[in-house]
């Protein structure tokens, strides 16, 4: 089977090389791309001259978008990197009519929006929002294929360079909000168990309506999405754990989900559904036996668990874990070696990377259940030498 793969892996990558380097697709030459490049850089040059004298432009590059596993069509635009006081930007060159677009008030819309978003929802001090904000704002401009050159439009994420904070507020509007939304994070410092009082359903639907949220709390975090049609889907991730003679801990979440469909009767998003999945020390199998740098741990579940494992006093820098692997109802042994990283009050927690580890907890944010760093499986006994 391995090699069957490595066989058409091998076939694909010299179709591959051999479309890029006969040209196969390509609807322009290297010499239209060359000069869609020197016409942005000299209205890109003299833009910055002007509006932002001293910025270096140092990277030019004419918008060829891939279809498939061949750039196609090359437009007559270009996006142009340059350094300015200190910070990387970039701006966008139409060369049909010569328009300059920039990045210079993304980030006010950003926070234009993340502002709002805090004081519809009715966050205190202390709470907040974060999100990404695309303008994807819309150019006409034409492409050049076999020679000729056809009208096209495209949706770019910078603004026009002579838009002000005024023209963007408009842009972005309540009653007519431009552009895409992504990755939308609330902080808050209550509990997750209270997510209906931070951000309802009915809120969701008002604010957020077909989008995903992630709501970070102090014990947990919480998701809501939208699911077939009006659904609104709740998820409420809480932090639990257990802890076994006092040297043992193993922390997870507890999950509880709500469906929420809207009410005709009472005018709002009401529960109409719950599924809890209530971990608590009952599903773990936990033995130590041993003393001292012999000390074995045996941690076996009664079900299927994502959890993080701590163990107190630990002295090794390493720790080697062995147990039965489960794949398509089938199982063999296997060994994998985790880091030791100290935590607070003598605790030691078993990581992939310390790296990793210390990037997280700098963030802030509570980690996800897929972060966790063990999927124990129920039918499998995990075996560590402590």
């Amino acid at each position: 089977m391995k090699s069957f793969w490595k066989k058409n892996v091998l076939i694909l990558l010299i179709a591959v090389m051999s479309i890029q380097l006969m040209g196969c697709g390509r609807g322009y030459t290297y010499r239209d791309k060359l000069s869609v490049e020197v016409r942005a850089r000299i209205a890109a040059t003299a833009y910055l001259f002007k509006n932002k004298f001293g910025a270096v432009l140092y990277n030019v590059d004419a918008y060829a978008p891939f279809v498939l596993i061949v750039k196609d069509s090359l437009y007559n635009e270009a996006e142009c990197s340059y350094f300015y006081r200190g910070s990387k930007h970039t701006l966008w060159v139409n060369n049909d009519d010569g328009k300059i677009y920039t990045d210079d008030l993304v980030g006010y819309a950003n926070k234009s929006l993340t502002d709002r978003f805090a004081r519809k929802i009715g966050l205190p001090d202390g709470e907040k929002v974060e999100l990404t904000y695309l303008p994807e704002y819309e150019i006409q401009t034409s492409t050049i294929n076999d020679g000729s050159t056809y009208p096209a439009n495209t949706h770019i994420d910078f603004f026009p360079s002579e838009y002000t904070e005024q023209d963007v507020d408009v842009y972005i509007s309540e009653d007519n909000l431009k552009g895409e939304i992504r990755d939308i994070k609330i902080y808050s410092n209550r509990s997750c168990m209270d997510y209906d009082k931070i951000v309802t359903a009915d809120k969701y639907h008002e604010l957020f309506y077909g989008k995903d949220v992630t709501l970070y709390c102090t014990d947990g975090y919480v998701t809501y999405e939208t699911e077939a049609g009006r659904t609104i889907i709740v998820t409420v991730y809480n932090e639990d754990s257990s802890i076994y003679a006092d040297r043992v801990k193993l922390e997870y979440y507890d999950e509880y989900r709500y469906s929420y469909d809207y009410s005709v009767k009472e005018k709002k998003y009401v529960v109409s559904q719950k599924v809890f999945t209530d971990y608590s020390s009952k599903d773990f199998d936990v033995n130590l036996n041993g003393r001292g740098t012999d000390t074995v741990l045996k941690v076996r579940t009664r079900r299927d668990i994502k959890a993080d494992l701590y163990v107190y006093g630990l002295n090794r820098l390493k720790v080697k874990c062995t147990y039965d692997h489960i794949y398509a109802q089938n199982s063999y042994p296997r060994e994998q070696s985790y880091k030791v990283f100290n935590c607070k009050n003598g605790w030691k927690k078993l990581v992939d990377s310390r790296i990793r580890e210390i990037k997280h907890r700098k963030s802030g944010i509570v980690p996800s259940c897929n972060q966790r760093v063990f999927s124990f499986n129920k039918d499998s006994d995990y075996v560590f030498d402590i």
